[in-house]
Formats: C-alpha cells, structure tokens, sequence
C-alpha cells in the first residue's frame, strides 16, 4: 500500500480533481485524499460519530388518543412524562452527547430541553 496523495485546497472546493461540496462548504481548507481501497480508506477514519434516538416523553396528546402532526398544537408533557425523559437522560449522562436535534412540536421541544438540562448542554 503506497502512500496517499493529499493536497489541501484552501480555495473553493470545486478545485478538488475528486469531489465538490455544498457551496456552504467552499472557502474551507479541504484535504483531498486518494486512496487505493476501502481498506487503505477506513485507515484515515477515526472515531465514528454515534447517534441515539429518543422518542418524546409522555404527552396529553398520548393521554387522550390523539394523534397530531401540527406543531401549534400546544400538546405538552405531562408530569408522568417529564419524569420519565429525566430518567432517560440520566442513562445518558456517560455518553458524549453534545448535540440534540428535535423536531418543532410542544412535545418534542420539551423532551429536548429536558435531556439538554440534564445534559449539561446549551439549550438552543
């Protein structure tokens, strides 16, 4: 296995002969690297990022039967569910979480906010 050819392209990504990225990319210092295998390639990976997924904490929505996709709804936690996604997070209190992405409803806001707090991560 020969060694890779890298060159950094501190102009806009598109002068890399192997790939362009978004345009919100260009500008950055990019290396290109070429490799001859995937074997040669998982060498220069390092650690892989992991992502857990948690489903919102109990809501009146739920209480009552209702099913729901629009985010005004004003479906919040009840205490039953708060206590149960502060449970969840101190599961995760060993993890390196430092990012958490939820969607727009009341009751994934609040399951969110919850696990940040507990977190210690900031919570916007």
């Amino acid at each position: 296995m020969g060694s890779p050819k890298a060159a950094v392209f501190p102009e806009p990504v598109s002068d890399c002969p192997i790939m362009s990225l978004p345009a919100k990319m260009r500008g950055i210092a990019f290396v290109c690297i070429v490799v001859g295998s995937v074997k040669e390639l998982k060498g220069y990976i390092g650690h892989r990022n992991q992502y857990y997924l948690m489903r919102h904490g109990g809501s009146e929505g739920n209480i009552l039967g209702v099913i729901s996709s629009k985010k005004e709804n004003k479906d919040s936690l009840t205490p039953t569910g708060i206590k149960d996604t502060l449970t969840s997070a101190k599961k995760l209190t060993d993890e390196k979480i430092d990012m958490i992405i939820s969607s727009p409803f009341v009751r994934t806001r609040e399951t969110a906010l919850l696990v940040a707090q507990e977190l210690g991560l900031d919570k916007e």
